[in-house]
């Protein structure tokens, strides 16, 4: 992988104040979303299996906007995070991920709020409500 594809990305301040405005993620602590974004560029540049494509991947990840519609990644491929490999519930938590998208494909905005619920800074209350939809049979 070149230069592009294997540097390490941080937000940037605006990005930040971009996703987090007035929703639940402005609890969360820079460094969570940094995390997050680290993760969703490595499950978005290693989707490309030639070595070429994933360094134009990079080069369009250092150019697009936050929020950008090209820049997605599959859902399934959450469950390639360590968090979820064991996870007796992955299923279940995908099936409720690509319907909260809307889809099987996700930006990184949406990333994120689909990741809030598992974030250690997320109020109880949410998290509660994301408990209550996996282990809901009816679907209510």
């Amino acid at each position: 992988m070149g230069a592009s594809g294997s540097a390490v990305r941080k937000l940037s301040k605006d990005q930040l104040k971009q996703i987090t405005a007035g929703s639940v993620l402005s609890q969360l602590k820079e460094r969570t979303l940094q995390i997050l974004y680290g993760r969703f560029t490595y499950l978005y540049i290693t989707s490309f299996p030639d070595p070429g494509a994933r360094e134009t991947a990079g080069q369009n990840l250092d150019k697009a906007p936050i929020s950008s519609p090209n820049i997605a990644i599959d859902i399934a491929r959450i469950s390639e995070l360590q968090e979820f490999q064991f996870n007796p519930f992955l299923e279940k938590i995908l099936a409720i991920l690509r319907h909260d998208a809307g889809g099987p494909y996700v930006n990184f905005e949406a990333f994120v709020r689909l990741m809030v619920p598992f974030c250690y800074e997320t109020p109880p209350d949410f998290k509660k409500q994301m408990l209550f939809r996996i282990y809901d049979k009816q679907g209510s």
